[in-house]
Order: structure tokens, then sequence, then C-alpha cells
């Protein structure tokens, strides 16, 4: 199980939670990775700053680096709540959003919103996340039903095995809100209780499969994992990366389940993962994925993790 090696500072508002001293958050953050598309994190950040006016900081944490990308956004957007977090490489998805994360600490926010850049919001979300994690008491991490740009239902919670080391999304329209085994990356509410016990995510992942991580890890300390039927956002999948078929999307997806099974995986879920891998290995072969492919199973045998070169 991943634990940083240098754990964030409890937050001081919440030295000892117990059912008798829940605060209301008053300081929420929001978090948004950006990769070199300043269109996409323009209309989130855009969507945000229009839409929820509870917001105290917004943390932009910049994954492209030289490509001019970041000064665009800052000439566009002058609103102080903007904070901007240039890196000198790219974190990859999950170290990008604990930096965001580490900075929103330090200024003592007290929930932080994670939320891809190629989404955006059109409603008031943080005013209703707030309250449910009040109703929750702070011990739950929280997301809402995610759609595409033409309506249709790409999460309305969701599920993953240990056997398939894959995640499945629910598509049906939630009539109340409900708990969840899974919680997509790209819509994750999180009070600082939760962080200070689940510190980030793992930043070996680098991209892709580092939510099912997280949301393990979140089951495993005792948190809930709950979606809510009143919350939506819309979302244009994998924009940043090309797509599902893309060669880095094939790649992250496939050898970081290989991490998940050896950061998770018990014998049973080995006997049927291996197996069930191979199978769709030799459908990506025929489908003129075998370069990526081999890649991916290669580096995931030799336990190469982080950033690699697809």
């Amino acid at each position: 199980m991943y634990r940083p090696p240098t754990p964030p500072a409890m937050h001081p508002k919440y030295p000892g939670l117990d059912s008798h001293s829940v605060l209301p958050i008053t300081k929420p953050a929001a978090v948004l990775v950006h990769y070199r598309q300043a269109a996409l994190t323009a209309r989130c950040l855009d969507s945000l700053l229009t839409h929820c006016p509870s917001l105290k900081a917004i943390y932009i944490v910049d994954n492209s680096p030289g490509d001019g990308s970041l000064t665009e956004l800052q000439e566009q957007f002058k609103d102080l709540r903007v904070r901007w977090l240039p890196q000198t490489g790219n974190l990859g998805f999950g170290a990008g959003c604990n930096a965001g994360i580490k900075a929103a600490l330090a200024e003592q926010m007290d929930a932080v919103l994670l939320i891809n850049n190629d989404a955006w919001v059109e409603q008031d979300i943080i005013r209703r996340f707030a309250d449910a994690s009040l109703e929750y008491a702070h011990q739950a991490l929280l997301t809402g039903c995610i759609y595409e740009p033409d309506g249709q239902i790409w999460y309305a919670g969701g599920e993953f095995s240990l056997y398939t080391a894959r995640a499945e999304h629910h598509h049906q329209m939630l009539s109340q809100s409900q708990s969840t085994d899974f919680a997509s990356g790209c819509l994750m509410w999180l009070p600082l209780p939760l962080i200070n016990v689940i510190q980030g995510f793992d930043p070996e992942y680098f991209l892709y499969i580092e939510d099912v991580d997280l949301n393990l890890r979140v089951s495993q300390a005792g948190f809930k994992i709950v979606c809510l039927a009143d919350i939506s956002i819309r979302h244009a999948a994998s924009s940043s990366t090309g797509g599902r078929a893309s060669e880095t999307s094939v790649y992250y997806q496939n050898r970081n389940r290989w991490l998940l099974l050896r950061r998770h995986g018990k014998i049973r879920h080995w006997l049927v993962f291996v197996p069930f891998y191979l199978l769709g290995f030799a459908k990506r072969l025929l489908s003129g994925q075998a370069r990526v492919s081999f890649a991916a199973l290669w580096d995931g045998l030799l336990g190469r993790w982080g950033q690699r070169k697809v």
C-alpha cells in the first residue's frame, strides 16, 4: 500500500474529529492538473469561477512546462482565487493532484475538489458537496454524475474488480444518492479528515488507475464512497491523452493493472487476472496495438513504473 515518504501535516482545524465536533466547510478549494491544451483548462476554470462562488482557491498544476500554455492561461485569468503552480516537468495525474492538495493544505483549506481539466461544471457543485460532506461528518469521498458533452451518462457510480483490475462505470441515471465502490478521478470531493489519512495518490501509476488504487485505500481506511444524484458535470473523456485508443492510454491502462495487483491482489485474484489479461493482450495484438501492448506487458512484469516513454 502506498505511503508518501513525507506525509503532509495534520490540518489544525480537525485535531480530533468525532460525532460531536463536526464543523461546516468554510474554505473549499479546487485542484486542476493542466496538460498542454489551454482551451480545455480555460473552459473548466471559467466554469468554476462562474458557477462556484464559494471556492476560496483554485490550484492549477502545470504539467506541461515550456509549451507556453500556462502563460496563455495566466493572461486570460486574473482572478485572485486562481493559484498557479508551475512544475519543472510532467508529474503525471496523481502526483499533479498531490501537488495541488499540498498547496491547499498549506493555505489551510478544509476540503479539496479534484476535477479533470477536460471537464466543466454548469451548477454550483461546491455548495452541494460541502453540505453533503457535513451530512457524512466528513467521513466520505464524494462524487457526482458525469455526462459526456452530448448528454450521455459517462459515470453514475461504478465498481471495480481485482480479478480483472478493471473499473466499470454505471450508466443509468440515479434517482437518489448511493454508496458506490468506485469514484472516478475526474470528480472527487476530499474532506481534510480523509486527506490526512489517505495522503493522496500513489505517483508510481503516473497516469490511469491511480483512482482505483485510491478508492481501495479509502474503503480500507473505513471511509464511505458516495455518488450524489443531484450533482453533475460534463466531461470530454481522455481529451488530454488523445482518447482511450491512443498509445498513451493503452500503455498506462494496461501496465498499471499489474501495479494495482501488486499493491492489492491476493493469490485468488492473480489466478483469474493473468489469463484474463493475456486474452485481452491477444485481442490488442490483432487490433494493431502490438508494440505498445508488448511495452505495457514487459514493464508490468519487470515492475517499471512511473513515467515511461511510450
